[in-house]
């Protein structure tokens, strides 16, 4: 039986039928830079594109046959790249692009997405289908799997608030592969955060495959529509859209790890996302970050909290700058900031 979006159910745990062959073709000496969202990188030993929960399967199948469980420490699955910083040096491992892209009906509100496919393209479809939900969403670049794994969220809303469960490919400290359904509360999301991400910490243990979203249907979309395109307009006028950047380099600041004196000097900006959180931005244009550059990569005039590549950053560069923004910030409102990207060694 193929292993594929059409065989996926809901038994809790079970093997996958393992494919006899590699589909898809492994490449090698694959430079890093055209598949980065930011444009900065080095290479990549190897490289592959799975298309399919089965080439997904393959490619790890044969990973691990061949490297053996070491291997999972040099394999990095990728989605729309939108948040993850690939370093100047090449990757001595296996890349592989997610492409696993579908969406379909699985109920009257309930949607089964691909991983692999853009959070644009299932917006689009929702508003369509007059399914209302992930209207914060818009102009939210990267994918489904990107945004679960991180449990992406602004303007109100996180991804965790509309999933219903989800498929990932899990490997055990054997090697063993395995599918697995996880329930939102099995997915343990948090703050930017979740299982999938916790878990993948220095080996792979999950790949996510597909998600199952739970939104409402009704009978007009006006009210979304309008919501979707103040958040355009609000992204173009208050983020650096011109140049290419990961987003929201760090994360905002819980309140409880935030000195009470830095507390009372922020207080009437303390906002709720979704918990109460002290913006940092407002920390790093408090050290006069906006427009800091070095070699070809600076942080935003429009918001600090974006490092631009003006055109000839390396990875090098944006790293010094996030140096340096940690440094100042702890020195001055005694607060460490924690990264939200994603910074590949």
């Amino acid at each position: 039986m193929a292993v594929d979006e059409h065989s996926l159910n809901k038994k809790t745990r079970r093997s996958p039928p393992l494919p006899k062959k590699m589909l898809g073709i492994i490449k090698h000496n694959v430079s890093l830079k055209p598949l980065s969202y930011l444009h900065v990188g080095g290479k990549t030993r190897h490289f592959f594109i799975a298309r399919s929960v089965e080439s997904m399967v393959s490619i790890l199948s044969h990973w691990i046959k061949e490297q053996g469980k070491a291997g999972l420490k040099k394999i990095i699955v990728i989605g729309g790249t939108t948040n993850i910083l690939f370093s100047d040096k090449t990757y001595d491992g296996l890349v592989v692009a997610n492409k696993i892209s579908f969406i379909r009906k699985t109920g009257h509100s309930t949607v089964f997405v691909g991983s692999g496919t853009s959070m644009s393209s299932l917006l689009k479809f929702c508003f369509k289908n007059k399914l209302v939900g992930l209207e914060w969403t818009n102009k939210l670049p990267g994918s489904v799997g990107g945004a679960v794994r991180g449990n992406a969220g602004c303007f109100g809303g996180e991804i965790k608030d509309t999933v219903q469960k989800v498929i990932s490919i899990d490997i055990d400290c054997n090697g063993k592969i395995y599918l697995t359904t996880r329930s939102k509360k099995e997915c343990q999301f948090g703050y930017r955060s979740s299982i999938f991400k916790k878990d993948n910490l220095g080996a792979l243990s999950h790949v996510i495959v597909g998600v199952y979203f739970k939104l409402k249907k009704v009978p007009s979309i006006k009210k979304e529509l309008e919501k979707a395109r103040e958040i355009r307009k609000y992204r173009w006028t208050k983020h650096p859209m011109e140049f290419p950047s990961l987003g929201s380099t760090f994360k905002n600041v819980p309140v409880k790890k935030v000195p009470k004196k830095v507390l009372k000097t922020f207080s009437d900006k303390i906002k709720n996302d979704p918990f109460p959180i002290l913006p940092v931005a407002l920390l790093l244009d408090g050290i006069n970050l906006k427009g800091v550059g070095i070699g070809g990569a600076k942080f935003s005039e429009k918001h600090p909290n974006f490092i631009l590549n003006t055109g000839k950053a390396r990875a090098l560069d944006v790293k010094k700058l996030i140096s340096l923004a940690k440094k100042r910030v702890k020195s001055k409102f005694g607060v460490s900031l924690e990264e939200e990207i994603e910074i590949i060694k």
